[in-house]
C-alpha cells in the first residue's frame, strides 16, 4: 500500500513516520516550503489542552488531557 501526505509540517511528518514505522505503508510526503517549517513554524500548536477547551466541554478536555499524557513517550521515541 502507498499513500501520500500533503504537507511536511510537524503533524505530517509525524503522520508520515508512525504510518511507515507502525504499518509498513510506503510514504511519500510533499512540502512546497522547507520541511518542518511553514505553519508548524507559525502555530506550534496549542500551549495547554485548556487554552482550546469551552467550559463544560469535558469529553475534549479529557481527550486532549489524554494527548498530553502520552507526550513525554512520543518524543521519546
Amino acid at each position: 500500500m502507498k499513500t501520500i501526505i500533503i504537507c511536511g509540517g510537524i503533524a505530517g511528518l509525524c503522520v508520515a513516520y508512525h504510518l511507515s514505522k507502525k504499518t509498513g505503508i510506503d510514504v511519500t510526503l510533499f512540502e512546497s516550503e522547507t520541511i518542518g517549517q511553514a505553519t508548524s513554524n507559525k502555530a506550534a500548536g496549542m500551549i495547554t489542552p485548556a487554552s482550546e477547551v469551552h467550559l463544560g466541554d469535558d469529553q475534549l478536555m479529557a481527550a486532549f488531557a489524554a494527548a498530553r499524557d502520552l507526550y513525554d513517550d512520543f518524543v521519546g521515541e
